[in-house]
């Protein structure tokens, strides 16, 4: 696809962003009602799914239209969610994991079909396939890893060893199916992007993604939890109307990243304007085009045809819907024991 083509970016209930942002574009009034309707439908969601808070934004390749709260993230002081409270976007820091990842294969120093043990070679697994694993089956949930570690997920403090952790786990591990015959989601494979980007950067992960995406694209807020959170910055969880400590996500790359829908959007917009934010590339155009290619069409078996596909990073990047249209849509869902 041409990435001059109109995109629509499509998120999953659980991608709960909001906040201030780029610019507001010209003939944003126009919105009017469809900010109406929103607003409305995430006030009876408050009701029918009896959550504290949820948040939303609507942009375009121009800037963001509106972003919006509603809810609460202190009850007992009856303290409002705002655009600026920060929320843990879960899985849909895959797609931040993914764009990483690309950056490094823009500067030459990572290839996505290069085996993944040649930029971690300590990884080991007890199936001797696992030489095979490519950068782009990890990228695209085809590399055969058994799945997910949920030993220390979900905690009240950060675990800074989580990814090597999960690294030294495959060692005692098997496939379940040979690399690139099938995509079944997997966390591990973003969680293993870790140990990859420190090697190859020098940089650890967190570090990298705040310097190479944060700070270029202003998200001034976007963060994870390696560090203490002010008291009201964040919505917390609640439990019988109990507020819960903040939720450490430990795998960083695969669920760990919190923002808002606004600063999200300035990331998102990458997809819209060919990997550039304003007149500064992030991505090239070709990163942005493998990062919306349908992946599955690679695989080998492929036992259960799939009409949306995963990207890399992406949980599908066609919807027949708006394909008939000549839209291309984007999706990506995300959830953690809170969000």
């Amino acid at each position: 696809m041409s990435v001059t083509r109109r995109v629509l970016l499509e998120s999953g209930a659980a991608f709960t962003l909001a906040g201030a942002a780029f610019a507001q574009p010209a003939g944003s009034a126009s919105f009017a009602p469809a900010r109406d309707t929103a607003l409305a439908a995430a006030r009876d969601m408050l009701k029918s799914n009896d959550v504290p808070a949820i948040s939303f934004a609507l942009f375009n390749r121009e800037g963001v239209i509106f972003a919006e709260a509603v809810g609460q993230i202190d009850k007992a002081a009856g303290k409002p969610a705002t655009p600026q409270t920060l929320f843990c976007i879960g899985s849909c820091s895959k797609v931040l994991a993914a764009a990483a990842t690309l950056i490094l294969v823009d500067r030459g120093k990572v290839e996505l079909d290069a085996p993944f043990v040649r930029y971690v070679p300590e990884f080991r697994m007890q199936s001797p396939a696992f030489s095979d694993i490519t950068v782009r089956m990890l990228l695209s949930h085809s590399s055969g890893l058994p799945g997910a570690d949920y030993r220390g997920v979900f905690t009240q403090r950060w675990d800074g060893d989580y990814s090597r952790r999960v690294l030294r786990t495959q060692a005692g591990a098997r496939l379940k199916h040979r690399p690139g015959d099938m995509s079944v989601y997997c966390n591990d494979g973003f969680t293993l992007l870790e140990p990859l980007i420190e090697n190859v950067s020098g940089v650890p992960f967190i570090a990298f993604v705040e310097h190479e995406l944060f700070a270029p694209l202003g998200m001034t807020s976007s963060r994870f939890a390696n560090r203490a959170f002010e008291p009201d910055a964040y919505a917390p969880g609640y439990l019988k109307n109990r507020k819960q400590p903040l939720e450490c996500v430990n795998p960083a790359a695969s669920g760990g990243a919190y923002t808002t829908p606004a600063e999200m959007a300035r990331f998102l917009a990458l997809f819209l304007n060919g990997g550039r934010f304003g007149e500064r590339p992030i991505l090239s155009p070709h990163a942005i085009t493998l990062m919306i290619e349908n992946q599955t069409l690679r695989e080998t078996l492929r036992p259960v045809p799939t009409q949306d596909g995963f990207g890399l990073g992406w949980d599908s990047v066609r919807n027949a819907a708006f394909s008939g249209l000549g839209m291309t849509a984007l999706r990506k869902n995300g959830g953690t024991s809170v969000y």
